[in-house]
């Protein structure tokens, strides 16, 4: 009797036990890994045809990323078409579009020397257009959304280069400088150079 009641007494130490180790090891949803963060900065160029208009952009960027995979940040881009506009009896040469905003993305396999990466650009705008050498500022703003696909490259431990293609879609202009949200949106390609502790 003694030695069932020794026994008893170990089975339930050994069930206080485990039940203890199993409140420790508190789960969630998300799992139980750290949460790590690391960031980028970055210099793109962009190539376009707008408005059946050949585009080149440049701008930047940066952001933080979240367990080595998803991207928060901002960036901002500007786009000279050259494209010839007449208003008022007054011929423009070119076109600049100016916008900026949010820059979310996911990179897939980080670790992998060659890896895919998606990215979402949703940004504001402005416009200006070239006469005599002089731009003049237009009344006229806009709404962008550009999706990407792109390869990233892993040249270093801190430097990538990417390439890809996007499509930039151009909500919200009026019109009534002679340009359309179509004149503005469209497919095309850029690379881009990151910097930062991936």
């Amino acid at each position: 009797m003694k030695r069932l009641g020794l026994s008893l007494v170990g089975i339930f130490l050994s069930m206080l036990t485990f039940s203890q180790q199993k409140t420790e090891e508190y789960q969630t949803i998300f799992g139980n890994e750290k949460v790590k963060f690391s960031g980028m900065g970055v210099f793109e160029m962009n190539f376009s045809s707008l408005g059946g208009h050949f585009s080149y952009g440049t701008g930047g960027g940066g952001g933080a990323i979240l367990n080595k995979t998803i991207l928060f940040g901002g960036y901002g881009m500007g786009n000279y078409i050259n494209r010839n506009v007449t208003l008022d009896s007054m011929n423009y040469s070119s076109v600049n579009f100016g916008h900026g905003g949010f820059w979310l993305g996911y990179i897939f396999k980080g670790n992998a020397a060659i890896h895919p990466f998606a990215g979402l650009k949703l940004g504001w705008g402005g416009i200006s257009q070239n006469y005599d050498h002089h731009d003049y500022a237009m009344n006229d703003n806009a709404f962008v959304i550009t999706p990407s696909v792109e390869m990233e490259i892993n040249i270093t431990r801190y430097f990538r280069i990417a390439v890809g293609g996007n499509y930039q879609v151009v909500t919200g202009l009026t019109g009534s400088n002679g340009l359309s949200n179509k004149d503005f949106s469209g497919p095309g390609a850029n690379l881009s150079f990151r910097f930062g502790w991936f």
